[in-house]
């Protein structure tokens, strides 16, 4: 099995696998050891392309590929999806996010690998460690002192703190400080310097970030009860200018501070959140992560209106909706022609009250589809639909009930994009004479 020739190598230039998605390099893994730190359990792991090495991690979500013996010492991976971190002493490590086995095991190295952060003009570094190196650093060297080791090379952690990715062990339980040198790829800054970290650029080994973006929906309060306890939560999803948008959710004692705090359409920044691996059936979010609130998160209203972040949208015409997979998702540009009355149904799963409002949505190509709101937005729904506005509906979902039908919660009415005066002309021509569906 032949590996891809300066893969490692290209994949140090890169930030991720979003820079050419059609990359999917073959690479052998040549070091595998497990790191528990806090009770969670995470694998470093080293690349090589059979000239070059590079140092990395594996995330979490595939910690039960190293539990089969699919990533195992030597085996010849192919790497599907990847980002690669700066830490704060500039080193680069790469975050391996999806991978597959490739071939049978060839038991031993392939080649004679340098470090590719080593590397000078020649490309010849450092050699890579051998398995039966003992805790050799990934990071780089330590030098620490009475508090054991810190495998990720930033100074001991013996002085009381418990950040394994390194920094300054100060009050800041995410990790390292906040100062404007951040490692995290920015985009701008306020006007008091603080970085900002694009939603695109958050990653599960980057703790020290702030991100600015806006409320584009906000989900209504509810409660929860399992084993561990209960209380009340809200979602809410938010959009930056680097066009990715993210789900959150507030717990407990952040439901009381940030909900009514938080309004949609406003723009604020936002520190201090955990991130999670989003769970793609109910996320329909752009990015692969989710991130959770607490009541020492920190958020702060911007006074911009964020003229700088807008909805992307891949608009669908209802009328093509037919060749649309049931319980896909699409994005429609249509008018609210008319507004059911709220009613309120009895869920079978949960036997609690929901509220629902069934809008038809007529578009351009002549058709109409029905559409269900839930919660408060079904509540408002006659005032917030009112006067037949254009809406863009973000991402609704598609079912087949007697027929191809929609429901969503995120939407704009009357937003300002260019297809907006075409089918405001359209309706003003063609309105109400389309055929029902």
């Amino acid at each position: 099995m032949s590996l891809t020739p300066s893969a490692v190598s290209d994949m140090y230039r890169m930030s991720g696998s979003a820079d050419n998605p059609s990359f999917a390099p073959t690479v052998q893994c040549i070091h595998l050891k497990k790191i528990d730190k806090g009770g969670e359990e995470r694998w470093k792991v080293i690349l090589s392309d059979g000239t070059n090495f590079l140092s990395g991690m594996c995330a979490t979500q595939l910690n039960h590929l190293v539990h089969s013996g699919t990533i195992s010492q030597h085996c010849i991976l192919q790497v599907n999806d990847f980002i690669v971190n700066t830490m704060g002493s500039g080193q680069k490590i790469v975050i391996l996010l999806d991978a597959e086995q490739i071939g049978p095991n060839p038991g031993e190295r392939i080649g004679a690998p340098t470090d590719i952060t080593k590397a000078g003009a020649g490309g010849q570094g450092a050699p890579a460690p051998q398995a039966n190196a003992g805790a050799q650093p990934m990071y780089g060297n330590v030098q620490s002192s009475g508090g054991g080791g810190n495998p990720y090379g930033r100074g001991s952690p013996g002085n009381g703190g418990s950040n394994p990715y390194g920094g300054s062990n100060n009050n800041n339980r995410f990790g390292g400080s906040q100062a404007a040198n951040s490692s995290n790829p920015v985009v701008r800054t306020s006007p008091s310097g603080q970085p900002f970290t694009p939603i695109s650029g958050l990653n599960m080994y980057s703790n020290r970030w702030v991100i600015r973006a806006k409320v584009t929906s906000k989900g209504d309060v509810r409660t929860w009860s399992n084993a561990k306890g209960e209380g009340q939560l809200f979602s809410a999803e938010l959009l930056d200018s680097s066009g990715t948008d993210v789900r959150c959710t507030f717990f407990k004692e952040a439901v009381d501070k940030f909900y009514n705090f938080l309004e949609e359409g406003r723009v604020y920044t936002f520190s201090g959140g955990r991130l999670k691996v989003a769970n793609m059936q109910y996320n329909t979010c752009k990015s692969q992560f989710e991130i959770t609130f607490d009541q020492n998160s920190e958020i702060h209203l911007e006074q911009d209106k964020g003229s700088d972040i807008q909805a992307n949208y891949e608009f669908v015409k209802i009328a093509q909706l037919e060749n649309q997979e049931p319980q896909g998702y699409v994005d429609i540009l249509g008018v609210v022609k008319h507004v059911d009355e709220p009613a309120t149904i009895v869920s079978k799963k949960s036997g609690k009250e929901l509220t629902k409002c069934e809008l038809t949505i007529e578009d351009d190509s002549g058709a109409e589809i029905r559409m269900t709101m839930w919660g408060a937005i079904a509540t408002n729904a006659p005032t917030t639909f009112a006067n037949q506005p254009i809406v863009a509906f973000k991402r609704a979902r598609v079912s087949d009930y007697g027929g191809r039908t929609l429901s969503g919660q995120a939407f704009a009415v009357n937003p300002e994009i260019p297809q907006m005066e075409g089918l405001k002309q359209w309706w003003a021509v063609n309105g109400n004479k389309s055929p029902s569906r």
